[in-house]
């Protein structure tokens, strides 16, 4: 698995910074995507032969993942020390750039995992295990590429490899067939890719006159983050629009 590969290129020391780094990042994510897979993979299988429904109960719940994911994952890309110090303590200093490139990947996870959504709601296992096979074989190419710079290295190379390769593969597998078109993941993608590079680029400006520390840094990030998140998308009637869409979702799932 890739804790070997991380093992095997970089030493025991440098595996338990990414080992602690990456549990770090994922399973919150996984708190969160779990409760809303268990509502979209029951709600598309029902759907199934109705298209028009289908792709669009599917692009809420994808609206609904981003927004849950990437402002979070922002905060932790600009605040991986801050974050690192208050959760495993200052000796695990040394995990924050590790922990920050993580969470570069960690961008796009919530959408990977709508990927199969697609696929397990249309009867389409076969493909997923081929895709997720080719997945995999892409993630331990990254590993052993981003091994030559060390366990950075494999960081970095992991999360973009993740974010521009595995998970565009993904979703092209999902998409090409079905009602849910690779355009309209596209479409959907831009709006939330620019919004996102606007609150990245206002947290780390924030971060040059921020004299918060610990908890209460973090606590005012996240806000911030969720705050920009969502008032950029209400700047225009698409993205209220987008909005709407997955509040509707988000509702849904914690009425059901």
């Amino acid at each position: 698995g890739d804790d070997m590969i991380v093992g095997v290129t970089t030493g025991k020391v440098p595996l338990g910074l990414y080992d602690r780094s990456y549990n770090l990042v994922v399973r919150p994510i996984g708190q969160m995507m779990t409760p809303l897979s268990r509502v979209a993979l029951p709600l598309l299988s029902r759907l199934a032969d109705d298209a028009g429904e289908y792709r669009h109960t599917y692009m809420q719940m994808f609206r609904t993942a981003t927004f849950l994911i990437v402002p979070a994952m922002l905060v932790c890309i600009t605040n991986g020390a801050p974050i690192i110090g208050l959760f495993l303590g200052p000796r695990w200093s040394a995990a924050a750039p590790i922990f920050s490139w993580i969470c570069v990947g960690g961008l796009t996870s919530g959408i990977y995992s709508s990927a199969s959504w697609l696929f397990i709601s249309q009867d389409r296992s076969q493909e997923l295990r081929a895709f997720t096979a080719l997945a995999a074989v892409i993630n331990v190419v990254s590993f052993l590429i981003g091994a030559i710079w060390g366990v950075i290295g494999i960081a970095i190379a992991a999360s973009t490899g993740f974010v521009f390769l595995t998970t565009p593969l993904m979703l092209f597998g999902a998409t090409r067939r079905g009602p849910v078109r690779p355009r309209d993941i596209v479409w959907c993608s831009m709006s939330f890719i620019i919004d996102g590079l606007l609150v990245y680029a206002a947290l780390a400006i924030c971060l040059q006159g921020v004299t918060l520390q610990g908890l209460p840094r973090i606590v005012a990030f996240t806000l911030t983050s969720y705050g920009l998140f969502v008032s950029l998308a209400l700047a225009s009637a698409a993205n209220r629009q987008l909005l709407r869409g997955g509040l509707r979702s988000l509702r849904r799932l914690l009425t059901s």
